[in-house]
């Protein structure tokens, strides 16, 4: 069964670079990782940002292994606390699958953004998709 994740418009002036390349070296770097996604949970805010981790098939970290992922999300997370006097709090997370509710993805290591220049940029729009859901008593 193929995971699905809707992508809803973001503004990409928002939304630091780091972000997306942090998402992408964990993948590039930890050979037991498939994909990962930033998830902004208190979205519009984007300073509390949960990493959800999918391993690839049969894979399992040692120790060591989450020791160099925590220390690759620290190191960014300090990054740009450093760049933007900002606080900024990341967390990572190994997931089975992504369970997404009302969570906002604001990075994918699926969306390379940086690859093609023909790919349209994933956050592209400056205004709120909002999704009317019917309220059931």
């Amino acid at each position: 069964m193929s995971e699905q994740i809707k992508e809803k418009p973001k503004n990409s002036d928002l939304i630091p670079a780091e972000i997306q390349k942090l998402v992408e070296e964990l993948v590039e770097k930890i050979k037991e990782v498939e994909r990962v996604i930033g998830i902004a949970t208190s979205f519009p805010d984007i300073h509390w940002i949960d990493f959800k981790i999918k391993l690839k098939d049969n894979s399992e970290l040692s120790d060591e292994t989450w020791e160099k992922i925590q220390d690759l999300v620290i190191d960014y997370e300090w990054k740009l606390i450093d760049d933007s006097t900002e606080e900024w709090y990341f967390r990572p997370q190994i997931v089975d699958r992504f369970y997404l509710l009302r969570d906002e993805v604001i990075a994918d290591s699926d969306k390379k953004e940086h690859t093609e220049v023909s790919k349209p940029k994933m956050w592209s729009s400056n205004s709120p998709n909002f999704t009317v859901v019917p309220f059931r008593q």
